[in-house]
């Protein structure tokens, strides 16, 4: 697995109240396609739940 990929878990799961994209980007310090891909495989690996798009924001919580 991806070294980025673990970390991006990690910092979800220790902020599991407000997960977003731009919380991966800041604390990884990358930009924003690679923010949302990192969120995607999140998603796809189950640790993450995305409820899609409300009102232009994304809304995502741990499983």
């Amino acid at each position: 697995m991806d070294e980025q990929v673990i970390k991006a878990e990690k910092i979800v799961r220790l902020c599991f109240s407000d997960i977003s994209i731009s919380l991966i980007q800041r604390h990884l310090r990358v930009g924003y396609s690679a923010g949302v891909d990192l969120m995607n495989q999140l998603v796809l690996m189950g640790v993450v739940i995305d409820h899609g798009e409300n009102f232009n924001i994304r809304r995502y919580t741990l499983k």
